[in-house]
């Protein structure tokens, strides 16, 4: 997926959809379509769409800023259009931007047309890989480090039991193992709500009596291999089994069997936690990532190690160490707190 190239499609079909009443009377469609047809990259289409605004139409350049920050950002982290979807997007609106103080409204004209952007893509280009973005609100306040919410480990545990009292109807024995489920796999394996939504039986593997999620994604640092606590799974996992629609094409689904909708991923998340009198501010799937990530970081083994980096980034599946240390969080530690760690020796 060359980003360029598709941006330069995206634009030219823009430039025909635009309101041309208002240009300039030098204003000659045929030769500046040529201009983007002839750009070898993202500045020298930048140099073109400023031409194209010179000549009245300078609606090219609102919509080419969103293609060229989004662009800028995906080099930044290492990443293709293969990487996005939309928790990608959602995170690059809601937190990124804010965290460069984006205002509102430029984050809304960024959505609007990245969203238009990876629709065209979708419908006209024919490429195997679909985004499929889904609809998610712009959040209009910044998210500073202190109101970054997690679960310790001690209220981890408590939900994971108290959401087995949630009073479900006597009938509605698959959605209380469906639901059981899903929340647990958000839990013990950090997945994103797209991965989630995606699974199929298949994406279950067996062996060595031990359970393993298979993520597949058309981005090689996300396909891995989660290993699960089977044990606190089985029981849910064969039951969901027993009592689903056979043959449907993903392992969890909505009406007409069709794929689940993420939107629901994320209020079922929201009222297990509502249910658990859990205090916090971000009652999402995210929530649950960053908590999987950070007890990973945290918790020693029997021999006093916690898990490499390494690990923790392949199990998330990011492309990058400061992907990582985004959600851990390292960058918001003070340095000179670092002598508090030897503030109780006894010497």
């Amino acid at each position: 997926m060359n980003y360029t190239e598709l941006a330069k499609v995206f634009l030219i079909y823009k430039l025909y959809e635009f309101d041309i009443s208002n240009v300039k009377d030098n204003f000659d469609i045929d030769k500046l379509e040529n201009k983007i047809k002839e750009s070898k990259n993202i500045e020298e289409l930048h140099t073109s769409c400023k031409l194209i605004a010179k000549h009245g139409l300078k609606q090219i350049t609102t919509l080419f800023l969103a293609l060229k920050n989004f662009y800028e950002y995906l080099e930044s982290r290492n990443d293709t259009l293969l990487s996005v979807d939309t928790d990608y997007l959602e995170d690059y609106i809601n937190r990124y931007c804010i965290n460069l103080n984006i205002s509102f409204g430029y984050r809304s004209n960024y959505k609007i047309n990245i969203v238009a952007f990876l629709n065209y893509i979708d419908k006209e280009c024919k490429l195997e890989h679909k985004f499929n973005i889904d609809k998610f609100k712009i959040i209009n306040k910044k998210i500073t480090p202190e109101s970054i919410d997690w679960l310790d480990f001690k209220t981890f545990s408590r939900v994971n039991k108290e959401i087995l009292k949630y009073p479900y109807k006597k009938n509605e024995e698959l959605e209380r193992n469906r639901d059981i489920l899903i929340f647990r796999l958000f839990c013990f394996s950090g997945i994103l709500m797209q991965e989630m939504a995606n699974l199929t039986i298949d994406s279950f593997i067996f062996k060595d009596n031990m359970m393993f999620l298979k993520i597949e994604s058309d981005t090689e640092a996300r396909n891995r291999q989660i290993p699960l606590p089977k044990e606190k799974l089985i029981r849910y996992f064969n039951k969901y089994i027993e009592l689903k629609e056979p043959n449907t094409k993903t392992f969890f689904y909505g009406k007409n069997k069709q794929k689940i909708e993420t939107s629901f991923l994320s209020e079922l998340v929201k009222k297990y936690l509502d249910f658990c009198k859990v205090d916090v501010r971000d009652k999402t799937p995210k929530l649950l990532r960053k908590t999987y990530a950070l007890i990973l970081n945290n918790t020693q083994n029997e021999n006093g190690f916690t898990q490499p980096e390494q690990n923790i980034k392949y199990l998330l599946g990011l492309a990058n160490t400061s992907q990582l240390r985004e959600i851990l969080k390292y960058g918001t530690i003070d340095v000179i707190t670092a002598s508090s760690v030897f503030a109780n020796l006894d010497i």
